[in-house]
């Protein structure tokens, strides 16, 4: 798609000199390059829980829908936001912002989350809540061209190498403080967010349409699947049905069974192991979970455990067995174990 592609006739400035940022390298001379907090000030959100917000109200921007629904912008006139009562405009202004604010989820399950934040581009009252940082700017800045920067890798890789934590990070006002932003004429500035913001609202119709196509192709493989297995796959004109007795199922070539899956086992179903892993050795068994298990129903390498012959010993898997996924995203999903996956020996697999 012509719309789309990467711009290739972009000009060049006339000179470059070093950033000084590790991740950024050269940028146009005339640019300037200025610590976050002599742009921005910082405050904390709310601090309140889920159960203080209501559905009516002032509206409520918290962490987690940063990180699963409104990420980079968040406009009130578009977006359903939860609410906070009107006495937290009394109580509580310091957290309430302004168009143009920048909200960041102090915490992270996953480095790559670290950094997530919005940018406010709507004017209704709207509160900062649980678990957030806000920044403002204090000098006269296109919001909209800081709000690219903070979505680019070299502004995010600051953020990365700075947060701390194992299970979760925390993205606090001393790490944003000492990160580097890159501030171009203000007239240039708004110049590359109208050209971004167009670019990438293109960019993200086409994934729309992307998305919608993977989605109407995965329940066509559903549908597949499910017809092959219940039905066959010779014309169903030239077999004879009959009721399965099974709801999901319904009819089902005469000459087939339906049996209890218990009956079909080898061995009892029975739990994985409900244990916590340990580092990775190659000389004790892989501690796979369901997690470890890809989309596509393949085995990643990333974050490999382990458990100890003692705790994973009556849990090893043998080539072939199916896995249920009893809880989480995945619930109701099944995968199939094969030695193939991986040249190593032993497995045993966790209770969710």
């Amino acid at each position: 798609m012509k719309e789309i592609a990467v711009e290739k006739n972009i000009k060049r400035y006339e000179a470059y000199k070093d950033s000084g940022v590790e991740w950024l390298g050269e940028i146009p001379e005339h640019w300037e390059t200025k610590k976050f907090k002599f742009v921005l000030d910082q405050s904390k959100g709310l601090t309140i829980t889920k159960q203080n917000l209501i559905n009516e109200g002032i509206f409520c921007v918290n962490y987690g829908e940063i990180h699963s629904k409104f990420g980079f912008e968040l406009d009130t006139t578009k977006h359903k936001l939860k609410c906070v009562g009107e006495e937290y405009l009394i109580s509580d202004s310091n957290s309430l912002l302004n168009k143009g604010d920048f909200v960041f989820a102090d915490t992270s399950e996953d480095i790559e989350g670290s950094g997530n934040f919005t940018h406010l581009r709507s004017s209704d009252k709207t509160f900062a809540g649980y678990h957030t940082v806000i920044a403002r700017p204090k000098i006269k800045i296109e919001s909209l061209f800081l709000a690219f920067v903070f979505d680019s890798t070299s502004f995010r890789n600051q953020i990365r190498k700075k947060v701390k934590g194992v299970k979760v990070y925390s993205i606090t006002q001393s790490v944003l403080k000492e990160t580097n932003v890159w501030i171009p004429p203000l007239q240039e500035q708004t110049k590359i967010a109208q050209f971004l913001d167009d670019k990438t609202t293109k960019i993200d119709e086409a994934i729309a349409i992307k998305d919608q196509q993977i989605q109407l192709l995965k329940e066509r493989k559903q549908i597949l699947i499910h017809n092959a297995v219940t039905k066959g796959i010779r014309s169903l004109s030239e077999v004879e049905m009959k009721d399965s007795g099974v709801e999901w199922i319904g009819e089902i070539p005469v000459g087939w069974e339906v049996k209890k899956l218990k009956y079909l086992l080898n061995e009892k179903l029975k739990y994985g192991a409900n244990e916590s892993g340990i580092d990775y050795d190659i000389d004790l068994p892989r501690y796979v979970r369901i997690t470890d298990f890809g989309n596509d129903g393949k085995l990643s390498e990333k974050n490999k455990l382990s458990l100890s012959w003692k705790n994973g010993g009556d849990y090893l898997l043998k080539d072939g067995d199916i896995l249920f996924a009893r809880s989480g995203a995945t619930v109701g999903k099944t995968y199939q174990f094969k030695k193939s996956m991986s040249v190593e020996d032993n497995y045993c697999f966790e209770a969710s």
